[in-house]
């Protein structure tokens, strides 16, 4: 069996050597590790090369122009050639159990896809738990899929592609990504969607095994009209799929009153950035407000009490004055 890492490089000078030491110290199955520099502009790409010098048996790397986080990944699932594939950012690490508990799990559930737990770390140091409410192995198949489905629909952090490892079988290799028109943003729970479907035996393991690297100063600069999008493509997905699931009525529900809160939340953010103009300020409200044909029926579910709280409130009164005025 061979296990190929995927990590997808840009501009992480500072990160990538912690992030490619605690992959190659790895034991417990065959590996490769596939760097995909997307057009750094640092020394990341040098030392991407630098590793694949060193370890010419393991390392490749593939540098291409640069097209955001979405298309590397794509690229990084064509070009390995492992049985098993798991995803790591370049900023993040790997526990050094890592590969030898997913070989384990592989080996004694027969599944196509196995999920483990992960902690965040912070600048100054600290770590928190994912706050992951799965204490113990747990294994989905047939009907009892619908648990994971419906965790994946109410929960982001079942989104993560580097919180899986993923069969091959399971891949869906021919699906154009790039045609939904997202670079960088919501790439994991896009993916993610088609995963949970093809994989007909999921196992989760609760040890965690990813260090996430969480970085507070990056948020508000991917408020963007580029993230606005990639929002729409996610939930629009989501609806999609919770169809195909078919899931309970009473979990589409709940995935529509927390799309409206992710899509309230957001645009308020959205619609307090400086550099957005009048105009475009009211073509993004008349997106999500007057030409979202979901939107209506999610807001009939969506919860008064949200509605009251201060941090909506304080995002813009344009969001408050209509969902009101649609649940009237």
């Amino acid at each position: 069996m061979l296990i190929s890492y995927l990590v997808p490089v840009y501009n992480v000078e500072k990160y990538i050597r912690k992030c490619l030491e605690s992959i190659l110290c790895q034991k417990g199955a065959g590996f490769e590790v596939v760097l995909l520099d997307d057009g750094s502009t640092d020394s990341s790409g040098a030392i991407c090369d630098e590793y694949a010098k060193a370890y010419p048996k393991i390392v490749r790397v593939i540098h291409k122009e640069n097209e955001g986080l979405l298309a590397p990944r794509r690229r990084g699932f064509q070009e390995a050639r492992g049985d098993w594939f798991v995803c790591v950012d370049s900023d993040d690490y790997i526990m050094e159990n890592h590969l030898q508990t997913i070989a384990d799990a592989i080996a004694k559930y027969d599944c196509d896809m196995v999920m483990f737990d992960y902690e965040s770390f912070y600048p100054d140091g600290h770590t928190e738990p994912s706050g992951i409410d799965i204490t113990d192995v747990q294994i989905y198949e047939g009907n009892g899929k619908q648990e994971i489905y419906k965790k994946r629909l109410l929960k982001n952090k079942y989104n993560n592609m580097w919180s899986k490892a993923i069969k091959r079988s399971v891949l869906d290799f021919d699906t154009d990504y790039g045609v939904l028109g997202v670079r960088n943003m919501c790439e994991d729970a896009i993916q993610s969607y088609e995963l949970y479907t093809r994989a007909q035996r999921i196992v989760y393991v609760p040890q965690a095994l990813y260090a996430y690297r969480r970085n507070i100063a990056s948020i508000s600069a991917n408020i963007t009209l580029d993230y606005w999008h990639a929002i729409r493509v996610s939930a629009d997905l989501g609806w999609k799929y919770a169809k195909l699931w078919n899931v309970p009525e009473e979990v589409a529900r709940a995935y529509g009153a927390r799309c409206i809160s992710d899509y309230c939340n957001f645009l308020g953010w959205l619609l307090m950035k400086s550099d957005l103009d009048e105009e475009q300020q009211k073509k993004v409200f008349q997106e999500v407000f007057l030409e979202n044909e979901w939107f209506d029926m999610a807001a009939k579910q969506y919860r008064k009490e949200y509605l009251s709280t201060k941090y909506l409130k304080l995002r813009n009164p344009m969001i408050v004055k209509s969902i009101c005025e649609r649940r009237s």
